[in-house]
C-alpha cells in the first residue's frame, strides 16, 4: 500500500473514532443530565411535600435565592414577592414580634451566626400561627458567596400545649382562677412594685360561711357548681387591675396593688372593696337545681402596715377574717395586732381547713389487746395529719380545732 493511501485511510478512521467518541459522549451527557432533572424534580416534589417552608439566602446581601411554595399558605405572601422584597417575610409577622426578630436577624448577619428565633405570623386565613424560624450557614461551594439554608415550622400545636400545661400549673382547675402558688408570685410581684413606688398593697380573705352545708345538702356537683358562680363574681368585685385566686376549698383571696401610701386612705379603699364584695355575694345564685343564698367573712391586711411579705399579709387577712366570723359572720374586719394569733392556733386553723381541702389527713389503725388472754377485741380508729411543711402533726394541735368557725 502506497504511501499517499496510508494516510488518506489513516484520516478517515481518525475521523471516525472521533465521531464516534462525540457520539458516546453525547449520549452519555445526555443520560447524565436527564438523570440530574429527575433527582431535581424529585428533591423539588419532596421539598414542596415538607409541612415547613425552606429558603436560600444569600448570607452577604439577604436576598432569597430559592424559597418553596408553602410559604403562601403560611405568610400569605408567594415566593416571587419574597424573593424580589427583601422585607416582603416581616409584613405578616405579628407586630408585638416584628422589631424583635429583626433584630435578632440583624444580629446574627452581623455576627455570622446561625439563627434561631420563634414568633408569631398573621396568616392569610385570619390565624394566628406561631412559628419557628432557624438557619444553618452553608460552606462556600463557589468561593465568592455564602448562602444560609432556612426552615420556618408551624409549631402552634406545640405552643397551644405548652401554654395549656402553664396555665393548668398556675390556675384553679374548677374555677379557673389563679391557684395558691400562682396567687403567691402574684402578691409578691405587687410587693415589690410597691416597694419601689412606695404605695400600698391590701389582701383580702375571702370565706364562704357554712359552704358545708351546701355540700351536705345538695351533694358536691352543686356545689361547686356555686363555687364556679362565685368566682365569676368575685371577679367583678373590685377595681379592674385588682387579682382573685382561690386558695382551696371554700377560700378565696384578693390582691389590691397600688393603693394610697396613707393607712387611712388605703384601708377605705379595702374596706369599700370588701363590703362590695359582701354585698355581691348577698344576692342569690340561680344553679342548674336550686336556687341559694350564701354569705361571707372577709379579712383585710395592709402592706406596708400589718407586714412587709406576702406570706405574713396572707396569715393577718386570715387573722381578720376569723375576726370577722367572731363578730357574727357576713362582715369583714380589718387585721388588728394581737386578735386570735398571741397562741399561733388560728395559723393552725387556717392550715387543717386547706388539709382537710387536700386530703392530707389519714385514718391509722390501732388494735385493741385483752391483756389477760391476749386476744384482739377491736380497733381503734385515729386520725393522722401529714402536713407537707411540718410533716406529721401531733393530733394534739389539731384534734380541738373542729369546732372552730367554719
Amino acid at each position: 500500500m502506497n504511501g499517499p493511501l496510508l494516510h488518506t485511510l489513516r484520516a478517515v478512521a481518525r475521523r471516525v473514532a472521533s465521531r464516534f467518541d462525540a457520539h458516546a459522549l453525547a449520549r452519555e451527557n445526555a443520560a447524565l443530565h436527564g438523570e440530574l432533572q429527575s433527582t431535581l424534580t424529585e428533591y423539588r416534589s419532596l421539598i414542596e411535600r415538607l409541612p415547613a417552608v425552606t429558603y436560600l439566602d444569600d448570607f452577604e446581601t439577604g436576598d432569597t435565592r430559592f424559597i418553596s411554595p408553602q410559604v403562601t399558605a403560611l405568610f400569605g405572601v408567594t415566593p416571587e414577592q419574597w424573593m424580589a422584597d427583601p422585607d416582603a417575610w416581616l409584613g405578616p409577622i405579628h407586630p408585638d414580634d416584628r422589631d424583635r426578630v429583626r433584630e435578632e436577624y440583624d444580629a446574627a448577619i452581623a455576627a455570622r451566626e446561625p439563627l434561631r428565633v420563634e414568633y408569631r405570623v398573621l396568616s392569610p386565613d385570619g390565624v394566628v400561627r406561631w412559628v419557628v424560624d432557624q438557619t444553618v450557614i452553608l460552606p462556600q461551594v463557589d468561593g465568592r458567596r455564602t448562602l444560609t439554608q432556612g426552615l420556618i415550622i408551624d409549631i402552634s400545636d406545640g405552643k397551644r400545649a405548652e401554654q395549656e400545661l402553664t396555665h393548668r400549673a398556675n390556675h384553679d382547675q374548677l374555677t379557673a382562677l389563679p391557684n395558691r402558688h400562682r396567687f403567691r408570685m402574684l402578691l409578691d410581684e405587687a410587693i415589690a412594685d410597691a416597694k419601689r413606688s412606695g404605695r400600698a398593697v391590701a389582701v383580702l380573705y375571702v370565706d364562704l360561711d357554712d359552704f358545708k352545708v351546701v355540700n351536705d345538702s345538695f351533694g358536691h356537683e352543686t356545689g361547686d357548681e356555686l363555687l364556679i358562680a362565685i368566682a365569676d363574681r368575685l371577679r367583678h368585685a373590685g377595681r379592674a387591675r385588682d387579682v382573685v385566686g382561690r386558695d382551696g376549698g371554700d377560700e378565696f383571696v384578693m390582691v389590691m396593688p397600688d393603693l394610697p401610701d396613707d393607712r387611712e386612705a388605703a384601708t377605705r379603699a379595702a374596706e369599700d372593696v370588701a363590703d362590695r364584695l359582701r354585698r355581691i355575694l348577698q344576692q342569690p345564685f340561680s344553679l342548674s337545681t336550686v336556687e341559694i343564698e350564701i354569705r361571707a367573712s372577709v379579712g383585710i391586711s395592709l402592706f406596708p402596715f400589718d407586714a412587709t411579705d406576702g406570706q405574713t399579709l396572707l396569715n393577718h387577712a386570715d387573722a381578720a377574717m376569723y375576726d370577722a366570723k367572731a363578730a357574727g359572720r357576713d362582715a369583714f374586719r380589718v387585721y388588728r395586732p394581737g386578735v386570735r394569733v398571741a397562741n399561733g392556733d388560728l395559723g393552725v386553723a387556717a392550715r387543717l381547713r386547706r388539709a382537710i381541702a387536700e386530703n392530707e389527713l389519714t385514718l391509722r389503725y390501732q388494735p385493741i389487746v385483752d391483756l389477760d388472754s391476749g386476744a384482739l377485741t377491736g380497733v381503734e380508729a385515729l386520725a393522722r395529719w401529714d402536713d407537707p411543711e411540718r410533716g406529721l402533726v401531733a393530733p394534739g394541735e389539731f384534734i380541738p380545732w373542729p369546732n372552730a368557725p367554719a
